[in-house]
């Protein structure tokens, strides 16, 4: 009952590595830009006191609660678009076909980028050392979701 009930994003901002991170900064210009409301799925301690944070800061976010592998599939498998960090969960929204950018900054994603049957619904974004700017993610999610 608390998954929105019309079009929705997913962003997932965690990840196992620290130089894998992007700004909050960024993820808050992403989220009030998209137009959509925003569900920030977490794991750990750290993951769910960022989403609290970035969702306390970005009108129309949500922090999820706690959720199963299946559970957070369903929630990326019924997302308008999933953003995410070089992480497996943002591979996982490409197999289950969802429109998914992946933003890259600690890691190659010519080694672990994204890659789904239709290449145009699967975006990498940045590389290590160079992340996107929000406003490369916003230009790349507005195509994504017409």
């Amino acid at each position: 009952g608390w998954v929105p009930a019309a079009s929705y994003a997913v962003l997932l901002t965690g990840t196992s590595r620290a130089d894998k991170l992007w700004a909050e900064a960024n993820w808050i210009a992403l989220a009030c830009e998209l137009g959509l409301p925003v569900v920030m799925p977490a794991g750990s301690a750290d993951e769910r006191e960022r989403v609290q944070r970035l969702a306390a800061k970005t009108p129309g976010a949500m922090a999820a609660p706690a959720l199963r592998i299946t559970e957070l599939a369903g929630l990326l498998a019924g997302a308008s678009i999933v953003i995410g960090l070089d992480t497996g969960l943002t591979h996982l929204a490409v197999a289950l076909q969802q429109p998914t950018i992946a933003i890259f900054s600690g890691s190659d994603p010519a080694l672990t980028g994204v890659l789904g049957a239709n290449p145009n619904i699967a975006v990498n974004l940045g590389r290590k050392g160079a992340p996107p700017s929000p406003e490369d993610v916003i230009a790349v999610a507005r195509r994504l979701l017409q």
